[in-house]
């Protein structure tokens, strides 16, 4: 019970964290510039802190001992699709403001 509490607890971390940066973000408004290099880091950090927390949840709940496979395939296929599209808007991010040279 252990691992897949522990799994459930990471991913809804991850929800959390990534649900606080959203609301951030639509609270700065529609007019916002990002500056690139770090501090375009500074910005995506928290969701980069939701990917690792769903990375997390995805490989504790598959390396699970417990017989619950069917829980642990269901919070496996929630965190990494959790994982897909953190991973997903994390890497724009970051590819969209290049580290000046």
């Amino acid at each position: 019970m252990r691992w897949t509490a522990a799994s459930v607890g990471l991913a809804a971390a991850g929800f959390a964290i990534a649900g606080a940066w959203m609301v951030w973000v639509v609270s700065q408004g529609t007019n916002q510039e990002i500056q690139p290099g770090w501090s375009a880091l500074r910005y995506s950090a928290p969701l980069l802190g939701a990917l690792v927390s769903s990375v997390a949840a995805f490989v504790t709940a598959m390396v699970s001992p417990e017989p619950k496979r069917k829980a642990s395939v269901a919070i496996g296929v929630v965190a990494g699709l959790e994982s897909m599209l953190f991973g997903l808007v994390w890497a724009c991010l970051v590819a969209a403001f290049p580290f000046p040279a």
